[in-house]
């Protein structure tokens, strides 16, 4: 048995000690399923040899500043995240955060591009009913086909190579 933290989807926190390779858990609180945010590990209880230091901004963001020494920015709330675990709770904080903008960002894009796609077909229709020559009329039909937008690239999770 080993001890380790789920954390549910509504955010509430549980810990508890389950079997090695248990990857979920029903929530004391509300019953939802819980996932681990951490797993009670030597690993995670050592003392790194030094800090990391990381920025959080007033708006929640997250600043890495590449140096133990720098400067706390004015209104940022300064960490320095002296074990392994903090730095996981913090990343998954991070990601969970840009893979919210980016999905935002790829829903704005999808919208612009379904309304381009929307319109060059139109015009495409619009050319294709004033053609009279078939190949012509064909070559519309097959530009209408392709007239298609893909999906934008999906965000990919950062992640700290020297912890894992």
């Amino acid at each position: 048995m080993i001890r380790q933290l789920f954390e549910c989807s509504v955010g509430h926190q549980v810990e508890k000690f389950v079997k090695s390779g248990t990857s979920r858990v029903k929530c004391s609180e509300c019953g939802e399923k819980a996932e681990i945010l951490w797993q009670a590990d030597r690993s995670f209880h050592s003392h790194m040899k030094e800090a990391v230091l990381v920025f959080k901004m007033p708006d929640g963001s997250f600043s890495f500043p590449g140096k133990n020494t720098a400067l706390t920015p004015a209104g940022a709330e300064r960490l320095e995240l002296r074990k392994v675990g903090e730095v996981r709770k913090v990343l998954k904080e991070y990601n969970k955060r840009e893979e919210s903008k980016e999905r935002k960002k790829e829903q704005t894009y999808m919208v612009h591009a379904q309304q381009q796609q929307d319109e060059r077909r139109a015009t495409l229709h619009h050319l294709m009913g004033q053609e009279t020559d078939p190949t012509a009329r064909q070559l519309y039909r097959h530009d209408i086909e392709r007239a298609k937008y893909e999906e934008a690239p999906k965000y990919r999770e950062f992640f700290w190579e020297a912890g894992e």
